[in-house]
């Protein structure tokens, strides 16, 4: 298996162990959501996902910072952010097929910390989003979810993508 390409072997290998007992278990569906825990605290992994969409010339839409409006509403929450972003030029091709994947787009990643103090990535899985309105082989699907993939593996990982 360490010769195959494709394989998330971070989220395998939690599943395996998950099946033997929860230490290591996400309790995540990860059919539903790429998710990787970080190496960087939550604000370094906001910076590093922020230089990489400008990287790439794609606009942040907005930014969630649900830890501060947890805040403001006199409530506790650990640091948790989402990013909102994309290309008008590839979602736009999405909504021409159907209007109604806009409930999906733009695209977004969250960043949040656990309990235990460890950092986590996660975005929806656009081929299964898609699938929910028979668009699941449109030609921008793959390259939504490359792309967001590479960006959360390049803001969490000190090695980079």
């Amino acid at each position: 298996m360490a010769n195959r390409e494709g394989v998330d072997f971070t989220n395998l290998g939690r599943r395996i162990a998950g099946a033997f007992g929860d230490l290591l278990s996400t309790n995540y569906d990860d059919n539903r959501l790429f998710l990787l825990e970080g190496q960087y605290p939550v604000e370094e992994t906001l910076r590093r996902l922020e230089m990489g969409l400008e990287k790439r010339n794609i606009p942040v839409f907005a930014k969630f910072d649900h830890g501060q409006n947890a805040l403001e509403a006199g409530l506790e929450l650990r640091p948790t952010t989402v990013l909102v972003f994309g290309s008008p030029k590839v979602g736009t091709g999405l909504m021409q097929a159907d209007q109604s994947i806009s409930l999906e787009l733009p695209l977004r990643i969250s960043v949040w910390e656990d309990e235990s103090g460890s950092t986590w990535l996660a975005a929806p899985r656009m081929k299964r989003a898609a699938a929910e309105y028979g668009l699941e082989n449109h030609s921008a699907v793959a390259g939504m979810q490359r792309l967001v993939e590479t960006l959360i593996r390049e803001a969490a990982n000190v090695y980079g993508a």
